[in-house]
């Protein structure tokens, strides 16, 4: 006798329904998005016991019609697609028919609408009754997992059952501030949001975190032909040591999208502290032909068609819209950087052209792309104090040096090395303390973007690359050759690097491993690439600096737009004159 047998249909459901409805908030979750689909313009949730006693959820949407209440709760019913195509067309919250069969599996429901209702005990429907419920739609899901005790078993307490489901309300009204929500648990009212913009949704929803600043908050936003971008995110003071506060909304559904969470990150890179993530709301409105949600049950995932270029207009987006501030010592607020002008000439006019780009048309004009470069190895290994040491020579005058901006006026007269870790220097009433390792980071990576001295390696050093990055370098592995990186494909998934930054010596693992990470933006990959670079190569903390190398290390930040270094911290703070007559008692 075979072993293989067919399960019984209840069973099936009932294992079915584990990939949708996971706890209470599960249901919170399916029973919103109905209402949204429905038009309603206001949702109420009420919960008692955390979800496990009942789940409500009423709005005032379209109601449902007494010949579709019958359909109800049927395996894949819905009025959201009918062909295959419309998968490819999706702008409703649900379709896939599952979420009421997948309660009536493993709950018990009542659902009214329309001066009617019907009842659903495991997975039996009754007769249509009437109801009192003439608008809208209230539908109530009680005894969850009752026929499931093994699943109860692996539910949390009332309270954080409780939590869990408010959250989900929130997640969920963040995307849609036109709609008023109310949360009620145990018959208390604990949150309500009123109709508002998506600006005050967002900070509405972080008005309990402490860390969130919201007079520091930011919108942004940004439109291409298929697809445009909001952003509500925190400023240069806003700011955790984790990343949980990045959120991603596609089409206004909440989705775990790591590509766009880093993209965010790369955003904000240079204007947080290193270790430091922000606080933002991302929202990605595409056509619906370049998203697919038809991948995960719970609909939590999503496959983007265009997830490099939404990747780079998010990074884009975040960097052309915030403004980096300069802190100052002793002080509570802060002071923008086009606020200071004495201090920061403006920078030269930066060109439309990527520099990867720009570069590699230069060369491309002139030569092939194997002869861009002289590979000819340095006679000696240049040290780190003597490779910083060359990198930050003064300019003598207007365009020696493409790197950094000729100086505007009279440079800060440099004073001296303080604790082996600051430069500290003196102009206009104020003294600045300077981080001698991020500054020479910048330096540093400032002199490598521009494709100086190349060392080939006597023995090539082979990797290997996951099939994303695969498909990256087939594409885009000459953008490594314009940074004076060499790679050659050795076989499936394999590669060599046989030349590299003549600075980048010992660093070999580091540029592997951005290499072997980076499948996406271009110009986050410059960025990263030679971040690792200048951090590996430059003068470190404890380091001690002569006066001479102090001074010019000095007067090249003095020269930059913006003092930070290539991970984003800002390393340079001021106190003034009067601040410090203030603190030694000279003046009140």
């Amino acid at each position: 006798m075979g072993t293989i047998h067919r399960l019984s249909p209840a069973l099936a459901a009932r294992i079915a329904a584990g990939e949708v409805i996971e706890r209470p908030a599960s249901i919170v979750r399916e029973l919103i998005d109905n209402s949204i689909d429905a038009g309603a313009s206001s949702i109420s949730v009420y919960i008692t016991l955390g979800g496990l006693g009942s789940v409500t959820v009423r709005d005032n949407g379209s109601g449902i019609s007494a010949e579709d209440l019958d359909e109800l709760c049927e395996s894949h019913a819905t009025s959201k697609i009918t062909t295959a195509e419309d998968l490819y067309s999706i702008k409703t919250m649900g379709f896939r028919g599952e979420a009421l069969f997948s309660m009536a599996a493993c709950a018990n429901l009542k659902i009214e609408s329309n001066s009617n209702a019907i009842d659903v005990t495991n997975g039996v429907k009754s007769a249509i009754y009437p109801s009192s419920v003439s608008e809208g739609t209230k539908i109530t899901v009680s005894d969850l997992f009752s026929s499931l005790p093994a699943r109860l078993a692996f539910l949390s307490g009332p309270s954080t059952e409780t939590t869990m489901a408010r959250r989900v309300l929130l997640e969920k009204a963040v995307a849609f501030p036109s709609v008023e929500f109310k949360f009620y648990s145990d018959g208390k009212l604990k949150l309500q949001l009123p109709p508002e913009t998506l600006f005050e949704r967002v900070c509405r929803s972080l008005e309990t975190d402490s860390n969130f600043i919201k007079a520091d908050a930011v919108e942004l936003s940004y439109d291409a032909p298929r697809f445009s971008l909001k952003g509500v995110g925190g400023g240069q003071s806003s700011y955790r040591s984790d990343r949980s506060r990045i959120k991603i909304y596609v089409n206004k559904r909440p989705v775990e999208e790591y590509s766009m969470v880093q993209a965010v990150i790369y955003g904000y890179s240079e204007l947080l502290p290193g270790g430091a993530f922000p606080y933002f709301d991302l929202f990605i409105e595409a056509d619906p032909e370049l998203v697919d949600f038809n991948v995960h049950p719970a609909k939590r995932e999503c496959k983007l068609r265009a997830r490099a270029e939404i990747h780079h207009a998010v990074t884009e987006m975040i960097r052309e819209g915030l403004v980096r501030k300069i802190p100052t010592v002793g002080r509570t607020e802060q002071i923008a950087i086009e606020e200071a002008p004495s201090m920061f000439p403006e920078p030269k006019p930066a060109e439309s052209t990527p520099s990867w780009l720009r570069r590699t048309r230069e060369a491309s004009a002139g030569s092939s792309s194997s002869s861009r470069f002289a590979y000819a190895p340095p006679s000696t290994r240049m040290s780190e104090q003597a490779a910083v040491a060359e990198f930050v020579k003064p300019v003598e005058k207007e365009g020696a040096d493409d790197d950094i901006p000729t100086l505007a006026e009279e440079p800060p007269k440099y004073i001296g090395q303080a604790l082996n870790l600051f430069l500290v220097a003196e102009k206009d009433d104020y003294v600045y303390f300077i981080d001698q390792h991020a500054a020479c980071e910048r330096i540093l990576y400032d002199k490598i973007r521009a494709g100086k001295e190349i060392q080939p390696l006597i023995i090539p050093i082979s990797f290997e690359v996951s099939g994303d990055v695969q498909k990256f370098l087939e594409d885009y592995s000459w953008i490594y050759r314009d940074f004076g990186i060499d790679l050659c494909t050795t076989g499936l998934n394999t590669w060599e690097i046989t030349t590299i930054p003549a600075v980048c010596k010992n660093a070999e693992k580091q540029l592997i491993e951005v290499i072997q990470t980076t499948a996406g933006d271009l110009d986050e990959l410059e960025k990263r690439l030679f971040a690792s670079i200048a951090c590996h190569a430059s003068i470190k903390d404890g380091d001690t600096v002569s006066f001479d190398e102090g001074k010019r290390i000095t007067e090249a930040v003095f020269r930059m737009a913006e003092p930070c270094c290539p991970h984003g911290r800002t390393f340079l703070v001021k106190i003034s004159k009067e601040e410090l007559k203030k603190d030694v008692g000279r003046i009140v």
